[in-house]
């Protein structure tokens, strides 16, 4: 019998994403972000990282497309500077940067091919 961690590494290999720890909520990565400040439109990592990880989820990807076009507009995935000061600060050590440019991604390709789907 699989103990619950060893099943969450069975299902993570199964459905192609990898476990990354889980955001405390700190901040750090707002604070030491050069485009994040309180009250503009940029977002930040951290809300970045929340939808990579909604999409990743079986059940989360039902909306994926919703959350990737909240991305697409001002404040979003493509006014992220990629200084990477984000992953230095996080006390967890989240790939910040990898979540990141996997939502940019899904960006374009929603730019490009989104309209196929409506």
């Amino acid at each position: 019998m699989l103990s619950l961690a060893q099943l969450v590494d069975v299902l993570a290999q199964r459905f192609g994403f990898r476990r990354v720890p889980s955001c405390i909520g700190c901040g750090a990565c707002l604070e030491a972000c050069a485009v994040y400040v309180p009250g503009g439109d940029f977002v930040g990592a951290a809300a970045i990282n929340r939808v990579h990880l909604k999409n990743q989820h079986p059940s989360g990807a039902m909306e994926k497309r919703k959350r990737v076009r909240s991305l697409m507009g001002n404040g979003g995935v493509a006014d992220c500077g990629k200084a990477q000061v984000c992953v230095e600060v996080c006390p967890k050590q989240i790939p910040l940067t990898e979540s990141i440019s996997k939502v940019s991604r899904d960006a374009t390709k929603e730019l490009f091919w989104g309209w196929l789907a409506d």
